[in-house]
């Protein structure tokens, strides 16, 4: 079975480390979020980021840092530094399309699926490689054959500044709170199934937030009532108060490589429901309402037991507040840091 890395902190006077990092036009929200939490912890390290176009040329650098894999092709610099031997290092945040194909995968799905397969014949050899759970770990061992020497189990964190449980004031002020389930829109996200079990749930009961950017809600049928639907997205600040606000979380996904908004709302003292399959049943376990994310009857019992048991609702949150807490960034880049100086500089480890 996989680990989470242990590697060694850098010693006295370690040189400093030039790390070229891809940087594209346009990337998604989770993967901007996770470069910029990483990102202000280096400076202590003494790590040096310098920005790299994804189709080279390649800076003078100790490593280069791909931190944005997972269903695109590689980059040609990716494939400038395994072709010259230089050090690389990549984060891969999951592999989907491969075992959960999708329509939102593109027309061009299937070459996408050959050329990255062809690519990972020769970089399992030579790239070393992040994931952010041994549910992805095992997944990238299974598809693309990566040596266990060369993969890497680094969780992400959770801003707990941002996302932290409500204060005093507002735990004491009149409210009706909601159920609230927060996703891009994504046939894997289970969207469907979360509006088809609350609509199987008796009335009285709590309404439906769910904040879906993306949403066909031109061509989808109308929500069930009782579902408060926005398409629009919100910033973090604004998540984070409606977590602190919500009565429960509701994120059963059919499949996650991680799931940070699962951290988020723990993070927030917010009580979770999430899937017991994938790494959600990874971050979640003992801190989270598991439930068969495939069975929608088994999602409204979820609900609905959360709903009814305020006692059971309290000790989600308390565990996973302590969950959450075992999750900060500082600890991400650490590890990030200290594997970057040993793929850089391996006869220092």
């Amino acid at each position: 079975m996989l680990a989470h890395s242990h590697l060694p902190p850098a010693p006295a006077h370690e040189p400093p480390l030039r790390v070229a990092v891809i940087r594209r036009p346009a990337n998604p929200l989770s993967l901007a979020v996770f470069e910029a939490a990483l990102a202000p912890h280096w400076a202590n390290e003494g790590i040096t980021l310098l920005p790299c176009d994804e189709n080279g040329p390649l800076p003078p650098s100790d490593l280069l840092w791909e931190p944005g894999a997972g269903w695109r092709l590689t980059a040609p610099v990716v494939r400038k530094a395994w072709q010259t031997r230089h050090p690389l290092l990549v984060t891969l945040h999951g592999l989907r399309p491969f075992v959960l194909p999708s329509p939102q995968d593109g027309p061009q799905a299937d070459l996408v699926r050959q050329t990255l397969l062809a690519d990972w014949q020769h970089l399992r050899h030579h790239a070393h490689v992040v994931s952010p759970s041994a549910f992805g770990a095992q997944e990238v061992q299974t598809i693309y054959g990566v040596p266990a020497e060369h993969l890497h189990i680094i969780p992400h964190g959770v801003d707990t500044a941002l996302f932290h449980p409500p204060g005093l004031l507002q735990r004491l002020r009149p409210s009706r709170p909601a159920l609230l389930h927060i996703a891009t829109w994504q046939p894997v996200k289970n969207t469907d199934r979360v509006f088809a079990a609350y609509a199987s749930l008796p009335s009285p009961k709590p309404a439906l937030l769910a904040i879906v950017p993306g949403y066909p809600a031109a061509d989808a049928p109308p929500p069930p009532p009782g579902v408060q639907l926005s398409t629009a997205a919100r910033p973090a600040a604004e998540l984070a108060a409606l977590y602190r606000q919500a009565l429960a979380f509701i994120a059963p996904s059919l499949r996650e490589t991680f799931g940070m908004p699962l951290l988020e709302a723990m993070a927030s003292g917010c009580p979770v429901l999430t899937a017991n399959t994938s790494a959600c049943a990874e971050v979640g376990q003992g801190a989270a309402l598991l439930v068969d994310p495939a069975d929608t009857q088994a999602i409204a019992q979820g609900l609905h037991t959360l709903i009814t048991q305020a006692t059971l609702r309290r000790r989600l949150s308390r565990s996973g507040l302590h969950r959450a807490r075992a999750y900060p960034w500082a600890a991400s880049a650490q590890t990030y840091a200290a594997l970057m100086r040993c793929i850089a500089r391996p006869e220092r480890c």
